[in-house]
Protein backbone atom coordinates (compact mmCIF):
# COMPACT_ATOMS: atom_id res chain seq x y z
CA UNK A 1 0.00 0.00 0.00
CA UNK A 2 1.26 3.48 -0.54
CA UNK A 3 1.72 5.72 2.33
CA UNK A 4 -0.94 8.30 0.69
CA UNK A 5 -3.37 5.35 0.17
CA UNK A 6 -2.34 4.23 3.77
CA UNK A 7 -3.24 7.72 4.94
CA UNK A 8 -6.17 7.65 3.61
CA UNK A 9 -7.14 4.74 5.18
CA UNK A 10 -6.28 5.49 8.38
CA UNK A 11 -8.05 8.82 8.01
CA UNK A 12 -11.32 6.74 6.84
CA UNK A 13 -10.79 4.66 10.67
CA UNK A 14 -10.44 7.18 12.38
CA UNK A 15 -13.59 8.95 11.28
CA UNK A 16 -15.30 5.68 11.79
CA UNK A 17 -14.23 5.36 14.95
CA UNK A 18 -15.65 8.71 15.89
CA UNK A 19 -18.64 8.07 14.08
CA UNK A 20 -19.38 5.12 16.10
CA UNK A 21 -18.24 6.68 19.77
CA UNK A 22 -20.72 9.19 18.56
CA UNK A 23 -23.05 6.60 18.74
CA UNK A 24 -22.65 5.73 21.95
CA UNK A 25 -24.86 6.57 24.81
CA UNK A 26 -23.76 9.15 27.20
CA UNK A 27 -22.68 8.17 30.64
CA UNK A 28 -25.04 8.21 33.41
CA UNK A 29 -22.78 9.65 36.17
CA UNK A 30 -24.98 10.34 39.02
CA UNK A 31 -28.57 9.84 40.57
CA UNK A 32 -30.99 10.93 37.97
CA UNK A 33 -28.45 11.30 35.12
CA UNK A 34 -25.89 13.91 33.95
CA UNK A 35 -27.75 16.86 35.19
CA UNK A 36 -30.29 14.95 37.95
CA UNK A 37 -33.28 15.36 35.75
CA UNK A 38 -34.31 11.72 35.46
CA UNK A 39 -34.11 12.08 31.69
CA UNK A 40 -31.81 10.32 29.55
CA UNK A 41 -30.88 11.42 25.33
CA UNK A 42 -30.09 8.23 24.50
CA UNK A 43 -32.18 7.27 21.44
CA UNK A 44 -31.06 4.35 20.18
CA UNK A 45 -33.39 2.03 21.26
CA UNK A 46 -36.34 0.10 20.89
CA UNK A 47 -39.63 1.12 22.67
CA UNK A 48 -41.28 -1.98 21.34
CA UNK A 49 -38.84 -4.32 22.61
CA UNK A 50 -40.77 -5.38 25.65
CA UNK A 51 -43.62 -6.89 23.56
CA UNK A 52 -43.81 -10.64 23.60
CA UNK A 53 -40.94 -12.25 25.30
CA UNK A 54 -37.92 -9.79 25.32
CA UNK A 55 -34.68 -11.00 25.57
CA UNK A 56 -32.85 -11.08 29.25
CA UNK A 57 -28.92 -10.76 28.53
CA UNK A 58 -27.83 -11.44 31.90
CA UNK A 59 -28.80 -11.58 35.82
CA UNK A 60 -26.96 -10.98 38.37
CA UNK A 61 -27.39 -10.10 42.81
CA UNK A 62 -25.73 -7.01 43.70
CA UNK A 63 -27.09 -7.44 47.40
CA UNK A 64 -29.58 -5.96 49.33
CA UNK A 65 -30.52 -2.62 48.69
CA UNK A 66 -32.20 0.40 47.18
CA UNK A 67 -29.24 2.22 45.33
CA UNK A 68 -29.17 2.86 41.69
CA UNK A 69 -27.14 2.45 39.12
CA UNK A 70 -24.20 5.25 37.67
CA UNK A 71 -22.55 3.93 34.33
CA UNK A 72 -19.57 5.01 32.12
CA UNK A 73 -18.36 3.31 29.19
CA UNK A 74 -18.29 -0.39 29.81
CA UNK A 75 -18.60 -0.14 33.61
CA UNK A 76 -22.22 0.26 35.85
CA UNK A 77 -22.00 1.16 39.57
CA UNK A 78 -24.09 0.46 42.24
CA UNK A 79 -24.08 -0.54 46.30
CA UNK A 80 -25.63 -3.71 48.18
CA UNK A 81 -25.25 -5.73 51.31
CA UNK A 82 -24.45 -9.41 50.96
CA UNK A 83 -22.12 -11.40 53.25
CA UNK A 84 -22.94 -9.30 56.13
CA UNK A 85 -20.90 -6.44 54.54
CA UNK A 86 -21.92 -3.30 52.38
CA UNK A 87 -20.06 -2.98 49.31
CA UNK A 88 -19.67 -0.57 46.23
CA UNK A 89 -19.35 -2.94 43.62
CA UNK A 90 -18.31 -2.51 39.96
CA UNK A 91 -20.07 -4.78 36.94
CA UNK A 92 -19.35 -5.29 33.18
CA UNK A 93 -22.37 -3.93 31.26
CA UNK A 94 -22.48 -6.57 28.94
CA UNK A 95 -21.88 -9.49 30.86
CA UNK A 96 -22.67 -8.65 34.48
CA UNK A 97 -19.06 -10.13 35.47
CA UNK A 98 -17.96 -8.36 38.55
CA UNK A 99 -14.98 -6.62 37.60
CA UNK A 100 -14.48 -5.18 41.54
CA UNK A 101 -16.12 -4.60 45.14
CA UNK A 102 -14.97 -2.37 47.99
CA UNK A 103 -16.66 -3.46 51.16
CA UNK A 104 -16.63 -2.73 54.56
CA UNK A 105 -18.56 -5.17 57.66
CA UNK A 106 -21.95 -4.58 58.14
CA UNK A 107 -23.09 -7.50 60.47
CA UNK A 108 -26.44 -7.04 60.06
CA UNK A 109 -28.68 -5.92 57.04
CA UNK A 110 -30.57 -2.62 57.35
CA UNK A 111 -33.72 -2.40 57.14
CA UNK A 112 -33.57 -0.89 53.29
CA UNK A 113 -30.20 -2.36 52.73
CA UNK A 114 -28.15 0.37 50.82
CA UNK A 115 -29.84 3.55 49.21
CA UNK A 116 -27.36 5.78 48.01
CA UNK A 117 -26.25 5.62 44.46
CA UNK A 118 -22.36 6.35 43.90
CA UNK A 119 -21.15 9.29 41.73
CA UNK A 120 -18.93 8.97 38.98
CA UNK A 121 -16.44 11.67 38.26
CA UNK A 122 -13.67 10.99 35.54
CA UNK A 123 -11.03 8.20 37.12
CA UNK A 124 -13.11 8.60 40.39
CA UNK A 125 -16.05 7.26 42.21
CA UNK A 126 -17.83 8.44 45.53
CA UNK A 127 -20.14 6.95 47.21
CA UNK A 128 -22.18 7.23 50.78
CA UNK A 129 -22.73 4.75 53.30
CA UNK A 130 -25.98 4.24 55.45
CA UNK A 131 -24.29 4.93 58.37
CA UNK A 132 -22.35 8.20 57.31
CA UNK A 133 -19.47 6.66 55.62
CA UNK A 134 -18.17 8.41 52.69
CA UNK A 135 -15.52 6.82 49.88
CA UNK A 136 -13.67 7.81 47.30
CA UNK A 137 -12.32 5.42 44.70
CA UNK A 138 -10.67 4.58 41.84
CA UNK A 139 -13.01 4.18 38.92
CA UNK A 140 -10.50 1.61 37.72
CA UNK A 141 -10.18 -0.87 40.31
CA UNK A 142 -12.05 0.31 43.42
CA UNK A 143 -8.70 1.22 45.04
CA UNK A 144 -9.53 3.99 48.12
CA UNK A 145 -8.45 7.41 47.95
CA UNK A 146 -9.66 8.54 51.11
CA UNK A 147 -12.79 7.53 53.58
CA UNK A 148 -14.27 9.62 56.13
CA UNK A 149 -17.37 9.70 58.43
CA UNK A 150 -19.58 12.38 58.45
CA UNK A 151 -21.28 11.69 61.86
CA UNK A 152 -17.90 11.08 63.67
CA UNK A 153 -15.79 13.02 61.92
CA UNK A 154 -17.88 16.02 60.82
CA UNK A 155 -20.98 15.83 63.70
CA UNK A 156 -23.48 14.89 60.80
CA UNK A 157 -27.69 14.33 62.09
CA UNK A 158 -27.81 10.93 61.89
CA UNK A 159 -31.39 10.09 60.22
CA UNK A 160 -33.51 7.39 61.68
CA UNK A 161 -34.44 5.51 58.43
CA UNK A 162 -30.15 6.04 57.75
CA UNK A 163 -28.54 8.30 54.80
CA UNK A 164 -30.51 8.38 51.66
CA UNK A 165 -29.47 11.40 49.54
CA UNK A 166 -27.21 10.34 47.09
CA UNK A 167 -23.61 12.64 47.17
CA UNK A 168 -23.54 14.72 44.22
CA UNK A 169 -20.70 16.43 42.76
CA UNK A 170 -20.01 19.97 41.36
CA UNK A 171 -16.57 21.42 40.52
CA UNK A 172 -14.01 20.70 43.44
CA UNK A 173 -16.92 19.72 46.17
CA UNK A 174 -18.98 16.76 46.81
CA UNK A 175 -22.37 17.88 48.32
CA UNK A 176 -24.56 15.50 50.84
CA UNK A 177 -27.73 16.78 52.04
CA UNK A 178 -27.16 16.19 55.78
CA UNK A 179 -28.10 18.13 58.90
CA UNK A 180 -30.35 21.50 58.20
CA UNK A 181 -29.08 22.71 54.62
CA UNK A 182 -26.34 20.54 53.51
CA UNK A 183 -22.52 19.35 54.24
CA UNK A 184 -19.45 19.98 51.26
CA UNK A 185 -16.31 17.97 51.48
CA UNK A 186 -12.97 18.43 49.41
CA UNK A 187 -13.68 15.55 46.29
CA UNK A 188 -9.90 15.55 46.71
CA UNK A 189 -9.07 14.40 50.07
CA UNK A 190 -12.51 14.06 52.17
CA UNK A 191 -11.59 17.04 54.52
CA UNK A 192 -14.82 19.45 55.32
CA UNK A 193 -15.22 22.63 53.29
CA UNK A 194 -18.35 23.88 54.39
CA UNK A 195 -21.24 22.47 57.13
CA UNK A 196 -24.36 23.65 58.00
CA UNK A 197 -26.12 23.54 61.50
CA UNK A 198 -27.62 19.85 63.03
CA UNK A 199 -30.33 21.43 64.86
CA UNK A 200 -32.41 18.72 63.48
CA UNK A 201 -33.87 16.54 66.00
CA UNK A 202 -34.83 12.86 65.96
CA UNK A 203 -38.88 13.54 65.35
CA UNK A 204 -39.66 11.78 62.20
CA UNK A 205 -41.10 15.09 61.05
CA UNK A 206 -38.06 16.26 60.28
CA UNK A 207 -36.29 13.71 58.15
CA UNK A 208 -34.82 14.21 54.81
CA UNK A 209 -33.29 11.75 52.16
CA UNK A 210 -33.57 13.50 48.65
CA UNK A 211 -30.34 14.14 46.58
CA UNK A 212 -28.97 17.40 46.02
CA UNK A 213 -30.04 19.23 42.81
CA UNK A 214 -28.26 21.71 41.47
CA UNK A 215 -29.37 24.91 39.49
CA UNK A 216 -27.88 28.31 38.21
CA UNK A 217 -30.52 30.65 40.06
CA UNK A 218 -30.06 34.49 39.24
CA UNK A 219 -26.44 33.74 38.15
CA UNK A 220 -25.31 31.97 41.12
CA UNK A 221 -24.05 28.58 41.31
CA UNK A 222 -26.62 26.65 43.78
CA UNK A 223 -27.87 23.40 45.43
CA UNK A 224 -31.25 22.80 46.14
CA UNK A 225 -31.42 21.25 49.29
CA UNK A 226 -35.25 19.54 50.34
CA UNK A 227 -34.51 19.27 54.27
CA UNK A 228 -36.68 17.85 56.50
CA UNK A 229 -38.44 21.12 57.08
CA UNK A 230 -38.26 22.56 53.96
CA UNK A 231 -36.31 23.86 50.82
CA UNK A 232 -32.67 25.42 50.74
CA UNK A 233 -31.12 27.35 48.41
CA UNK A 234 -27.56 27.41 49.31
CA UNK A 235 -24.75 28.32 47.24
CA UNK A 236 -22.50 25.77 46.21
CA UNK A 237 -19.03 27.15 46.86
CA UNK A 238 -19.64 28.52 50.33
CA UNK A 239 -22.92 26.42 52.03
CA UNK A 240 -24.31 29.99 52.21
CA UNK A 241 -28.49 29.98 52.57
CA UNK A 242 -29.52 32.27 49.68
CA UNK A 243 -33.31 31.40 50.37
CA UNK A 244 -35.89 28.67 52.69
CA UNK A 245 -39.27 27.69 51.74
CA UNK A 246 -41.01 26.43 54.57
CA UNK A 247 -42.29 22.95 54.38
CA UNK A 248 -43.43 22.25 58.31
CA UNK A 249 -46.23 20.38 57.20
CA UNK A 250 -45.60 17.42 59.94
CA UNK A 251 -44.14 15.36 57.25
CA UNK A 252 -42.64 11.81 58.28
CA UNK A 253 -40.36 11.77 54.80
CA UNK A 254 -39.16 14.18 52.40
CA UNK A 255 -38.11 11.56 50.11
CA UNK A 256 -38.84 12.52 46.58
CA UNK A 257 -35.73 14.74 44.82
CA UNK A 258 -36.78 18.26 43.67
CA UNK A 259 -37.46 18.51 40.56
CA UNK A 260 -35.79 21.40 38.68
CA UNK A 261 -36.93 23.32 35.45
CA UNK A 262 -36.88 26.18 33.15
CA UNK A 263 -36.01 28.12 36.64
CA UNK A 264 -38.78 26.56 38.49
CA UNK A 265 -38.78 23.59 40.75
CA UNK A 266 -40.87 21.14 42.66
CA UNK A 267 -41.52 19.45 45.84
CA UNK A 268 -43.61 16.92 46.95
CA UNK A 269 -45.21 14.35 49.25
CA UNK A 270 -47.30 11.74 49.43
CA UNK A 271 -47.60 11.71 53.12
CA UNK A 272 -48.56 15.07 53.49
CA UNK A 273 -50.71 15.09 50.32
CA UNK A 274 -49.15 18.19 48.16
CA UNK A 275 -47.26 18.79 45.49
CA UNK A 276 -45.83 22.50 45.50
CA UNK A 277 -44.48 24.28 42.34
CA UNK A 278 -41.94 27.25 42.81
CA UNK A 279 -40.86 29.98 40.79
CA UNK A 280 -37.06 31.04 41.19
CA UNK A 281 -37.05 33.88 39.09
CA UNK A 282 -36.88 36.13 42.15
CA UNK A 283 -34.74 37.05 45.34
CA UNK A 284 -37.62 34.43 46.92
CA UNK A 285 -39.14 31.93 45.67
CA UNK A 286 -42.76 32.26 44.60
CA UNK A 287 -45.65 29.61 44.99
CA UNK A 288 -47.11 28.73 41.42
CA UNK A 289 -49.27 25.84 42.38
CA UNK A 290 -49.54 24.10 45.21
CA UNK A 291 -52.28 21.11 45.00
CA UNK A 292 -52.96 17.16 45.20
CA UNK A 293 -52.39 16.42 41.85
CA UNK A 294 -48.66 15.74 42.09
CA UNK A 295 -48.17 14.36 45.45
CA UNK A 296 -44.89 11.99 45.05
CA UNK A 297 -44.32 9.55 48.13
CA UNK A 298 -40.10 8.05 47.04
CA UNK A 299 -38.78 8.36 42.90
CA UNK A 300 -39.25 11.91 41.84
CA UNK A 301 -41.50 12.64 39.05
CA UNK A 302 -39.61 13.62 35.33
CA UNK A 303 -40.37 17.00 33.19
CA UNK A 304 -40.56 16.73 29.59
CA UNK A 305 -42.49 19.22 27.15
CA UNK A 306 -44.06 20.95 29.76
CA UNK A 307 -45.60 18.02 31.27
CA UNK A 308 -44.53 16.49 34.91
CA UNK A 309 -44.98 12.21 34.46
CA UNK A 310 -44.88 10.55 37.92
CA UNK A 311 -46.47 7.98 40.23
CA UNK A 312 -48.55 9.69 42.84
CA UNK A 313 -49.42 7.96 45.96
CA UNK A 314 -47.83 6.46 49.47
CA UNK A 315 -46.60 2.94 49.77
CA UNK A 316 -47.73 2.80 53.04
CA UNK A 317 -51.92 2.88 51.31
CA UNK A 318 -52.70 6.45 52.54
CA UNK A 319 -53.18 7.16 48.96
CA UNK A 320 -54.09 4.87 45.91
CA UNK A 321 -51.21 4.64 43.71
CA UNK A 322 -51.27 5.98 40.18
CA UNK A 323 -49.50 7.45 36.95
CA UNK A 324 -49.97 10.75 36.87
CA UNK A 325 -49.65 13.83 33.92
CA UNK A 326 -49.82 16.94 35.18
CA UNK A 327 -49.71 20.20 33.36
CA UNK A 328 -46.33 21.89 34.81
CA UNK A 329 -47.69 25.30 34.09
CA UNK A 330 -50.77 24.89 35.98
CA UNK A 331 -51.31 22.33 38.32
CA UNK A 332 -53.98 20.34 36.23
CA UNK A 333 -53.98 16.48 36.22
CA UNK A 334 -53.95 15.60 32.61
CA UNK A 335 -54.92 12.02 32.69
CA UNK A 336 -53.78 9.26 35.24
CA UNK A 337 -53.53 5.23 35.05
CA UNK A 338 -54.23 2.87 38.37
CA UNK A 339 -50.81 0.90 38.87
CA UNK A 340 -48.82 -0.01 41.88
CA UNK A 341 -45.80 2.19 43.24
CA UNK A 342 -44.04 2.78 40.09
CA UNK A 343 -40.71 5.05 39.30
CA UNK A 344 -40.52 6.58 35.78
CA UNK A 345 -37.20 7.26 33.81
CA UNK A 346 -37.81 9.11 30.64
CA UNK A 347 -36.04 8.86 27.38
CA UNK A 348 -36.35 9.91 23.94
CA UNK A 349 -40.52 10.87 23.98
CA UNK A 350 -41.08 7.85 26.08
CA UNK A 351 -41.40 6.80 29.56
CA UNK A 352 -39.80 3.33 31.24
CA UNK A 353 -41.76 2.81 33.96
CA UNK A 354 -40.87 -0.13 36.62
CA UNK A 355 -43.42 -0.99 39.41
CA UNK A 356 -42.95 -2.60 42.26
CA UNK A 357 -44.29 -5.98 41.35
CA UNK A 358 -41.86 -5.74 38.35
CA UNK A 359 -43.93 -5.18 35.77
CA UNK A 360 -42.43 -2.82 33.59
CA UNK A 361 -43.63 -0.17 30.94
CA UNK A 362 -42.87 1.66 28.20
CA UNK A 363 -45.53 4.61 27.63
CA UNK A 364 -45.61 7.93 24.99
CA UNK A 365 -45.29 10.89 26.60
CA UNK A 366 -48.16 12.95 25.58
CA UNK A 367 -50.46 14.95 27.36
CA UNK A 368 -53.73 13.39 25.99
CA UNK A 369 -54.02 9.99 27.64
CA UNK A 370 -52.09 7.36 28.65
CA UNK A 371 -50.53 5.21 26.10
CA UNK A 372 -48.41 2.21 26.30
CA UNK A 373 -46.10 0.67 23.50
CA UNK A 374 -44.60 -2.13 25.04
CA UNK A 375 -44.84 -4.20 28.65
CA UNK A 376 -43.63 -7.50 30.14
CA UNK A 377 -43.77 -9.03 33.58
CA UNK A 378 -40.06 -9.58 35.03
CA UNK A 379 -39.92 -13.23 35.52
CA UNK A 380 -41.68 -14.53 39.25
CA UNK A 381 -37.80 -16.01 40.28
CA UNK A 382 -37.03 -12.16 40.86
CA UNK A 383 -38.64 -11.08 44.11
CA UNK A 384 -40.19 -7.55 45.08
CA UNK A 385 -39.68 -4.83 45.90
CA UNK A 386 -38.76 -3.31 42.80
CA UNK A 387 -38.52 0.14 43.92
CA UNK A 388 -35.39 1.37 42.21
CA UNK A 389 -35.86 3.45 38.86
CA UNK A 390 -34.78 1.58 35.73
CA UNK A 391 -31.90 2.28 34.01
CA UNK A 392 -31.59 3.01 30.44
CA UNK A 393 -28.13 2.79 28.86
CA UNK A 394 -26.73 1.54 25.83
CA UNK A 395 -29.73 -0.24 24.37
CA UNK A 396 -30.65 -1.88 27.66
CA UNK A 397 -32.40 -1.63 30.49
CA UNK A 398 -31.19 -2.19 33.82
CA UNK A 399 -33.92 -3.27 37.00
CA UNK A 400 -33.03 -3.84 40.16
CA UNK A 401 -35.03 -5.06 43.20
CA UNK A 402 -34.66 -4.56 46.89
CA UNK A 403 -33.29 -8.06 47.17
CA UNK A 404 -30.69 -7.04 45.02
CA UNK A 405 -31.71 -9.31 42.30
CA UNK A 406 -30.68 -7.28 38.84
CA UNK A 407 -31.54 -8.39 35.54
CA UNK A 408 -30.40 -6.97 31.92
CA UNK A 409 -33.04 -6.41 29.30
CA UNK A 410 -31.76 -6.20 25.69
CA UNK A 411 -34.02 -3.17 23.95
CA UNK A 412 -31.36 -1.90 21.41
CA UNK A 413 -32.48 -1.17 18.18
CA UNK A 414 -31.20 -4.55 16.45
CA UNK A 415 -33.90 -5.90 19.15
CA UNK A 416 -36.99 -4.88 16.52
Amino acid sequence: MTRKKAGIALALLLLSAAWCSGQQAPDWPRFRGPDGSGVSTETAWNPRALAGNPRILWTANVGIGLSNFSAQGDRLFTMGWKDHQDSVMCLDVSSGKEIWRYSYPRATVDPYGTQTTPVIDGEYLYALGNHGESFCLGTADGALLWKKNIVTDYKAFYPVHNFGASPVIDGDLLLLNANDSGIALDKRTGNLVWNSSATVTADLSVQSYATPTLDDVNGSRCALLFAGLGLYSVEVKTGKVDWFFSWDMGSVLNVATPVRFENKVLISSAEVGLGTLLDMAGDKPAVLWQNDSMRIHTNASVYIDGCLYGCCGDAGGGYPTSLRCVDAGSGEVKWEQRMKLSSVTGAAGRLIILDESGKLRIAETTPTAYTEISSWQLPTSFLPKWWTPPLLYRGRIYCRNLMGELVCIDVSSESE
